[in-house]
């Protein structure tokens, strides 16, 4: 019914007007879409939230998952205009090719104005001669000054991949149905080892806590946004009945919904009687050109690696967080984290993004950075501003130092990092310089794509180790959910120990993540390789053979089997066989972790080291504060930035807790190769040459 009621609209306001008359009729599309983002709201504000049964409750799985973020007004003006022309351009595709070719739109759509089709940027202004970032992100780029900001959109290596061209998803490539299920896929790479026929290396390999650097990265550089309920507040959207046994009616369905079906003999949600996961589609906001056309998500964190999730985004959050004394950020008695004065939920914590209390190890990597900065800064001057400014431009330095120059090379190869001039040392002047023209943004190819590959490499039991390397505890992963981040306050280090000593998971995406993500009294959870594959698809993002040309740099026509045989093991191929019926069809996750792996010490196929390293490419030539550039604002001196490429992740864990013994490299496990170092012995940073 509610469905009819737009159409109606539409027929009874479009007036379809041909050959010279395409801006009239763009403008009536235009018109009738407005009317119809009206009548959707008033429908829905005529209804009570307990007609409209559209809530993810605190007792339901994955209630974590779905909860909103704050959103400023002037975003969701921003996000609704965008809606209502996205809606514009799906009813002049329609009534003037009345098929699902990507057709040149641009002759009606070119009528629009700016207004229409393009962020709100009234009133922002740069400072041209500013010494330190803008919280958001905004004016890095000063050509295009909300390039990489806060509430952009998330960049594109390939153009996206939807059914219609414009939004709904990709469907196979041989008959055009729908795509397998999420789940069913899921299970049958379970079921067969898909992906873990090569074993790991017999050396060092990724640590837990290595895994997790992953998690911060995605973390501060993005942060996608649900679609909401209209004018009503609450945790989120609710596609599914009261226990997920069924999908909720379609006539109070809210029309972001596209949940995930489960097959009724799961071998885990039939104990449940559970035929169903929730799913909301994300938040769609102008592309970054304001060029009127496909689905674009938004981004409401800045895409640069500036440690936003520690500082905030906004003048709220850091006023929040300044303790106003010798630069130093506020914490609690036991120097963990800040937390909520009268808080009555745990967990209390709080710092620049709310994602931090997911889990314990999550908020570990958090707590690691804020007692950085209250080490460093204090030392810098004894002016309150310059000691908080400048602690924060050097720790952010710092954090980036380690990302490229430690992690990168484990994740991508020490060749690859290098060659691609992501690893390199400023000495050598073998480090290139900052590019106006490389777009900073986060894509959605790597967030949504590619780089969700590190959820397969999070193990089902997180351990906790004493100084002597005896096992303190163990917990599964499920339980180290958001009710269990104040484990902080007793194992702190014991905790890093866990994380520096034991291996990620080299068997595929744990039970643990695929079958009680954020579970409930019963048992149940949600499962978050579905979730990472309907995320991709609702995205737009193509399919894994959409990038073996891009990454090949040469036309490679995939259309047979036999055609992919260069990127798979033969076991791999037959696994994909009984998922997909073409190999035009395989998710680019999905055909991320079962790529024959590089060599026999890094965890990357061709197609997803290239992702990956494109990616930290735009991060460092895209980010004009980026802190090798000697040309940049306020640079650093070349003594600075020699103790910077001096510092390391051991000398990080070393200052700031009571580890008493880390690995050499702390992104890999201890071994032959990667001794235990005491942290008595390593350098301690020489913060005097940072001074003011």
């Amino acid at each position: 019914m509610k469905k009819l009621i737009f159409i109606c609209l539409v027929v009874s306001h479009l007036v379809i007007n041909a050959g010279s008359q395409n801006c009239p009729f763009g403008q009536k599309a235009l018109q009738s879409s407005q009317r119809m983002d009206q009548a959707r709201q008033s429908f829905v504000n005529e209804l009570s939230p307990a007609d409209y049964d559209l809530y993810v409750t605190e007792n339901h799985p994955g209630f974590e998952v779905w909860a909103e973020a704050p959103v400023a007004q002037p975003f969701w003006d921003d996000f609704r205009r965008a809606r209502i022309m996205l809606t514009t351009t799906e009813l002049i595709n329609h009534k003037m090719f009345f098929d699902r070719q990507c057709n040149d739109l641009s002759p009606y759509t070119n009528c629009f104005s700016r207004f229409d089709s393009c962020y709100d940027t009234v009133g922002l202004q740069c400072d041209i001669n500013a010494r330190y970032r803008t919280m958001g992100g905004t004016c890095n780029n000063l050509q295009n000054i909300k390039l990489g900001a806060q509430y952009s959109a998330y960049s594109r290596l390939l153009l996206p991949e939807y059914h219609d061209c414009l939004h709904s998803e990709r469907r196979t490539a041989i008959d055009s149905i729908e795509l397998p299920a999420p789940r069913i896929i899921g299970n049958i790479l379970a079921e067969n080892g898909f992906g873990i026929q090569q074993a790991a290396p017999a050396q060092s390999v990724l640590n837990v806590f290595g895994a997790f650097c992953g998690q911060l990265i995605t973390h501060d550089t993005g942060s996608r946004i649900n679609v909401q309920r209209y004018n009503t507040s609450g945790p989120g959207i609710q596609c599914c009945s009261q226990y997920y046994t069924r999908r909720q009616s379609e006539e109070i369905s809210h029309p972001a919904c596209k949940p995930m079906d489960i097959p009724f003999n799961d071998p885990f949600f039939s104990q449940f009687n559970a035929n169903c996961l929730n799913f909301i589609s994300s938040q769609i906001t102008f592309p970054n050109d304001c060029k009127v056309g496909p689905a674009q998500q938004s981004n409401s964190v800045s895409s640069f690696m500036d440690l936003t999730i520690i500082y905030g985004d906004s003048l709220a959050t850091q006023n929040r967080l300044r303790s106003r004394q010798n630069g130093r950020m506020i914490t609690n008695a036991g120097n963990v984290l800040p937390v909520t004065p009268n808080c009555q939920r745990q967990p209390c914590y709080f710092l620049g993004d709310d994602r931090l209390v997911q889990t314990p190890m999550l908020a570990l990597w958090h707590s690691l950075f804020l007692r950085l900065h209250n080490l460093l800064a204090p030392q810098i001057s004894t002016n309150d501003e310059v000691a908080y400014q400048e602690g924060k431009r050097l720790v952010t330095a710092l954090y980036q130092r380690m990302v490229f120059n430690e992690w990168l090379p484990v994740i991508l190869g020490q060749a690859e990092s290098v060659n691609r001039l992501l690893t390199c040392d400023p000495a050598r002047a073998n480090c290139g310089r900052y590019n106006p023209s490389t777009d900073p943004s986060n894509t959605n190819d790597f967030t949504h794509g590619a780089f969700r590959w590190l959820h397969a490499f999070v193990p089902s039991t997180i351990n906790f180790y004493a100084v002597d390397r005896r096992l303190v505890m163990s917990r599964a992963l499920s339980d180290m959910n958001s009710s269990q981040v104040n484990i902080l306050e007793t194992n702190y280090d014991n905790l890093v120990r866990g994380n520096l000593y034991d291996a990620v998971n080299y068997g595929g995406y744990s039970p643990e993540l695929r079958n009680r993500l954020m579970k409930d009294a019963r048992g149940m959870g949600t499962d978050l390789f579905s979730i990472d594959i309907k995320r991709a698809r609702d995205h737009g993002v193509p399919p894994y053979h959409a990038y073996i040309s891009y990454c090949t740099n040469t036309a490679v026509q995939i259309n047979t089997w036999a055609d992919v045989d260069p990127y798979f093991t033969p076991a791999s191929v037959q696994i994909l066989q009984k998922i997909y019926k073409s190999p035009r069809d395989i998710d680019l996750l999905v055909g991320v972790l079962g790529e024959r792996r590089q060599t026999a010490y890094t965890i990357l196929g061709k197609i997803g080291s290239c992702i990956v390293a494109e990616q930290f490419r735009r991060f460092k030539f895209g980010d004009r504060f980026f802190y090798q550039w000697t040309d940049g604002p306020n640079p650093f001196t070349q003594l600075q930035l020699q103790e910077i490429e001096n510092f390391s992740t051991a000398k990080f864990l070393c200052s700031v807790t009571n580890a008493g013994w880390v690995p050499q490299n702390a992104f890999l496990t201890p071994s032959n190769t990667n001794p235990l170092v005491n942290c008595a012995s390593i350098p301690k940073f020489n913060i005097g040459l940072f001074k003011k």
